[in-house]
């Protein structure tokens, strides 16, 4: 079982993170954004603003703000694997933090994934 912890994190992504035909999200990814949107999972996502930036096709991308947050048990490993495949596929990360509250740790894990 794991532990119980605070994740927290944030950044802008792709209008079509979970869509580009050019680079397949995995299945580990589709599952996180669809817990997401469960009620009985208490890691939730929220959109912020969006801003245009520029793309390898020569025009521009439309990107969300967003922060993935919440306190769950929940298996680190593939967090972190979620958050790097993240990245890959056009996501910038700006924070990225777990707090273990079972084995108090704050994890400021922002290196991990850039």
């Amino acid at each position: 079982m794991s532990n119980t912890k605070e994740l927290i994190v944030q950044g802008t992504m792709p209008f079509c993170l979970l869509s580009d035909y050019e680079n397949q999200p995995s299945e580990r990814l589709w599952k996180f954004f669809a817990m997401m949107s469960m009620p009985t999972w208490n890691i939730e996502i929220e959109y912020g603003s969006k801003s245009y930036v520029p793309n390898d096709h020569g025009g521009e991308t439309c990107m969300y703000e967003f922060t993935i947050f919440g306190t769950e048990a929940f298996n680190l490993e593939n967090a972190t694997e979620c958050v790097k495949e993240m990245i890959k596929l056009g996501a910038r990360i700006t924070q990225y933090h777990v707090n273990d509250l079972d084995a108090p740790a704050f994890m400021d894990l922002l290196k991990e994934v850039i």
